[in-house]
């Protein structure tokens, strides 16, 4: 059985990824082999966010945000450890950070 997870991400890395185990877990409770998240679930844009903002000064604070909440790979691993914590596959989209500050 797959899961679609139909839920908006919160902006705060450590936060988004408890909100993501919760839901991963919620899925395997009720027998899910796969499931599948949004786009940028992790470490993405809050709902309501877009980049024009980001060109004015006010703008130039959510990008700085949102490179925070964004994760290293391959460093981060915790959607693999989850996966087999839970012995699902998850599929999702993430924003990844390049490095560069």
């Amino acid at each position: 059985m797959a899961t679609v997870v139909q839920a908006a991400t919160v902006f705060h890395e450590h936060c988004c990824h408890s909100w993501l185990e919760k839901l991963v877990a919620e899925a395997a409770a009720l027998g899910s082999q796969l499931a599948v998240f949004p786009e940028a679930f992790v470490g993405g844009r809050p709902r309501g966010t877009c980049f024009v903002e980001w060109l004015s000064e006010d703008g130039k604070e959510k990008f700085r945000k949102d490179h925070a909440s964004a994760i290293d790979i391959p460093e981060d691993r915790r959607w693999e450890r989850m996966a087999g914590k839970y012995g699902m596959y998850i599929v999702g989209g993430l924003i990844e950070r390049d490095g560069q500050r």
